[in-house]
C-alpha cells in the first residue's frame, strides 16, 4: 500500500512471525522487533517458501530468519541476518550485512553476498557429500568464514574434538583430518581415510585455515 508499512512484533519472550510468501512486492518495507524482549524469527512452513527481504529493513538486530522445511529460497537484506534453511534443499542468500548461514539438512545452496559471512555446519549430515553435498557459490578467503566447531571431528572417541587441517594432503587414516583439494572440503571422522562429508566452494583453489574454524 501507499506510505510505509511496518510489521510490529511484541512480546516479553521470543515471538515467531509465520510467512510462507514474502518477496519485494509484498508492500512491506519494515519489520520491527524492538519490542520483544527475545528473538524475532520469520518462520516458513512445511511447503517450498519463497522470502525475499531485499527491500525491506529490519528495525531491530534480534530478527532471525527460518525457512522451516520445504524447499525453501530466501533472501536476506542488507542487515546482519541470521538465515536457516530447514531440513530441505534451500537456496539462501544473505545480502550485503555479515550475515550467518545455515542451511541444515538437504542439498543446499549458499550465497553469502557482500560482507564477512558465516557458514555454519553443525553435523557431518548438513554437509553432506555428492550429490547431497552443500556448495558455497561466492566464499572470499579473506572475509568469509566456515564454521564447522559444532562437528564433532572424530566419532571414535568420547567427546567433541576439533579437526585436523591437513590441506591438499591426502588423508592419512587417521580420524578429525580435515582437508581441501579441488575446490572439496573434507572430513575423515572415523580414520577409514575416506570422507564422510565433501563441502563443494565454488572459484576457491586454495583455502587457508584461517578461513575454517575447526
Amino acid at each position: 500500500t501507499n506510505g510505509t508499512d511496518t510489521i510490529v512484533a511484541k512480546g516479553a519472550a521470543n515471538v515467531d512471525i509465520g510467512l510462507k510468501s514474502f518477496g519485494v512486492n509484498s508492500g512491506i518495507e519494515t519489520i520491527d522487533g524492538t519490542g520483544v524482549a527475545g528473538k524475532v524469527t520469520i518462520v516458513g512452513d512445511w511447503s517450498d517458501n519463497t522470502l525475499d527481504f531485499s527491500n525491506t529493513k529490519f528495525l531491530s538486530n534480534n530478527i532471525e530468519i527460518n525457512g522451516y522445511w520445504g524447499n525453501d529460497n530466501i533472501t536476506g537484506n542488507a542487515a546482519n541476518n541470521v538465515i536457516i534453511g530447514g531440513g530441505s534443499e534451500d537456496k539462501l542468500n544473505g545480502g550485503s550485512g555479515d550475515d550467518i548461514l545455515i542451511g541444515g539438512l538437504g542439498s543446499d545452496q549458499l550465497t553469502g553476498g557482500e560482507g564477512r559471512d558465516r557458514f555454519i555446519f553443525n553435523t557431518v549430515d548438513e554437509i553432506g557429500q555428492g550429490a547431497n553435498q552443500d556448495n558455497i557459490l561466492d566464499f572470499n578467503t579473506g572475509l568469509d568464514t566456515i564454521d564447522i566447531s559444532g562437528i564433532d571431528a572424530n566419532s571414535l572417541n568420547a567427546g567433541d574434538q576439533s579437526f585436523t587441517f591437513i590441506g591438499a594432503s591426502d588423508f592419512s587414516g587417521q580420524a578429525g583430518q580435515l582437508r581441501f583439494y579441488g575446490g572439496l572440503l573434507c572430513g575423515d571422522t572415523n580414520g577409514d581415510a575416506v570422507s564422510d562429508f565433501q563441502l563443494a566452494i565454488a572459484g576457491v583453489y586454495s583455502l587457508p585455515v584461517t578461513s575454517i574454524v575447526l
